[in-house]
């Protein structure tokens, strides 16, 4: 009886160690399902003792529940994005509610929301239990669904590559602990469910990149929030490990993103760096087939961007405020406009704008053929119209054979769709992703100065920066995902005068003429830009009214408008002072400075 136990015992061991791919369950799922479990008990044993917990004891339980739902955020996220953005970890503020005709709007909820009231001064124990209950019925729902669910090795691996751009991009930038500044504690969770699964992932393969891998993430080093070395945590964990990550899947013939959906992405999913030129997919934020990028078109592009024909006068073309030699801007607070006036706002730095999914400070062109589109017809830039601008390419001297070269499939190559594709492809041509911090982060043989470095943890971390400008574009544009670009209400003033500030009267998006997006929540909210060549881009903000980068660093640190003392009852930046140092303001300038692409560098 012992001996048939024994040999029983010994099967179902062999069974996991050589575990079969097309068994119905990976073991994987199976600890997931069983995290998820645990959650869900913690969530109801939180709410049914909220109302007799002391803030103290409430604290703890909740950071109970956290943890647990770290250990399964990979895989919450991967099976229901949608879900997972939109009400188990939203951000907590208002939005519009999407998937409607009609103008509503969708008051947040979830784990951020409930970070950031257990977190305040004061708390609302019936406010908390509507939280707490709300998110519970998310997660029971979503564990029941969980059983007609299987996953693949493939799916896992993305799943959990998508986790460790999210917890560096997001998780230990305080983006979700608005209130307990629980960062590091989440990423140690987060780390150890990733090394978990990795392991059990590697049962069958016994590989040596996966076994690296894990050694890498098992060398972190935590300290607390403000002490973290977030430009370290990169180089030497998540550099490595995304390559060793990108080594075994080739080397086990494991489809990747794109093989599994046939769907173009915002990303490359076979990445392994994503401070890397070709990290980000410019077809997909073009819309554009791969073969728009080539040379040709490249160049006709080119022309034409510095082509005053374009206009209807002849006296602006789209380098008349978008200049190569200073980052594709002016550097003057408005532009010039067809009548001689001023514009009403910023001309923004081009080398990065294609990576967006909105276009404009106020966000009210969607594709950015929109935004040409608009510049093309505007009574006050290049007043023309398509038929126009189109009968002038026709008849000039060489564009038509250039864009018979260009498009020699289409029956009438010069258009304006085409001349939209050949302006695009120059802009994805820009200088990107080359800058010394790019060099720096990318490459474990290149060093930088520790002020760098420093400014880089801070904007990261104490400076809340990077709540806001997301790495890699250190941009608005949404990391794991990239595919929405944020806007933001930071109380922008008419000028420097901080002592006696007057906010700018510009609506924003509030006023961007787009339906859905005429509220209230949205006033004085802007596009966040990119801070790459910000060195060269000033002056800064939508009207041009900060001249310096230390300025700037000045603002965010009062609080932004709100902080300064003015009426802004939406405001997105956070109004408490950040209290840094002199030397982190100058640790913060020059951090932004290394992100300066080479082709600007003397």
């Amino acid at each position: 009886m012992n001996k048939t136990l024994f040999f029983l015992l010994t099967a179902v061991i062999l069974s996991l160690a050589f575990y079969d791919k097309k068994q119905s369950v990976h073991p994987v799922q199976v600890n997931f399902v069983h995290t998820m479990s645990q959650l869900n008990t913690e969530m109801n044993s939180l709410q049914t003792q909220l109302k007799d917990l002391t803030k103290e004891e409430l604290i703890q339980q909740y950071f109970v529940v956290r943890k647990l739902f770290k250990e399964a955020e990979y895989l919450i996220a991967y099976v229901d994005a949608e879900l997972y953005e939109t009400r188990i970890n939203e951000s907590p503020l208002l939005k519009p509610l999407k998937g409607v005709a009609q103008k509503e709007i969708h008051a947040p909820g979830g784990f951020q929301v409930l970070d950031e009231s257990l977190f305040s001064d004061t708390i609302n124990k019936e406010e908390i239990s509507e939280i707490i209950l709300k998110l519970g019925r998310e997660l029971s729902f979503f564990q029941k669904r969980l059983q007609s669910i299987k996953l693949s090795e493939a799916q896992m691996l993305v799943a959990l590559k998508l986790e460790m751009i999210r917890s560096f991009t997001m998780g230990i930038t305080g983006f979700d602990t608005p209130g307990s500044m629980h960062a590091i504690t989440d990423l140690k969770s987060v780390n150890t469910s990733l090394i978990t699964a990795f392991n059990q992932i590697n049962i069958r393969y016994q590989s040596e990149h996966l076994k690296e891998l894990v050694a890498h993430l098992e060398n972190t080093e935590y300290s607390s929030f403000d002490e973290f070395n977030r430009f370290a945590y990169y180089k030497e964990v998540l550099l490595p490990a995304f390559g060793k990550m990108e080594a075994f899947r080739i080397e086990n013939n494991i489809e990747s993103e794109e093989e599994m959906h046939m769907n173009p992405l915002a990303y490359n999913s076979k990445f392994t760096n994503i401070f890397s030129p070709q990290f980000l997919n410019k077809s997909y934020f073009l819309h554009v087939a791969p073969s728009a990028l080539e040379q040709d078109k490249i160049d006709l592009g080119k022309q034409l961007f510095n082509d005053k024909l374009l206009s209807q006068n002849g006296d602006l073309s789209c380098a008349s405020c978008h200049n190569k030699d200073k980052a594709f801007t002016d550097q003057v607070a408005k532009s010039l406009n067809f009548m001689k006036d001023t514009l009403k706002r910023n001309s923004p730095s081009l080398n990065y704008s294609i990576y967006a999914t909105q276009y404009f400070h106020d966000m009210r062109a969607q594709e950015l053929k929109n935004q040409m589109e608009h510049v093309f017809t505007s009574p006050l830039e290049f007043n023309s119209t398509p038929l126009e601008i189109t009968e002038k390419l026709v008849n000039h001297p060489t564009y038509p054979s250039l864009f018979k070269q260009c498009f020699p499939e289409e029956d009438h190559p010069v258009s304006i769709t085409t001349l939209y594709t050949v302006i695009k492809s120059y802009l994805a041509s820009l200088p990107t992703f080359d800058s010394e911090f790019d060099r720096a982060i990318s490459d474990p043989e290149v060093t930088i100065s520790q002020d760098v470095i420093n400014g880089f943890n801070l904007f990261m971390g104490k400076a809340q920066c990077a709540t806001c400008h997301f790495p890699p574009t250190f941009s608005g544009l949404v990391p794991p995902y990239f595919k929405d670009s944020e806007s933001e209400v930071l109380g922008v003033l008419k000028d420097e005068n901080f002592e006696n500030p007057v906010l700018d009267e510009d609506a924003g998006r509030a006023a961007n003429g787009i339906l859905k997006e005429g509220y209230e929540f949205y006033a004085n909210s802007f596009k966040t830009p990119t801070i790459r060549n910000v060195s060269i881009s000033f002056p800064y903000m939508h009207n041009g009214s900060i001249t310096s980068l230390e300025k700037v660093v000045d603002f965010y640190n009062e609080g932004g408008g709100a902080g300064l003392g003015l009426d802004i009852p939406h405001q997105t930046l956070p109004t408490d002072k950040l209290n840094l140092t002199q030397k982190e303001k100058a640790d913060l300038v020059k951090f932004m400075e290394a992100l300066t692409d080479s082709v600007y560098v003397q």
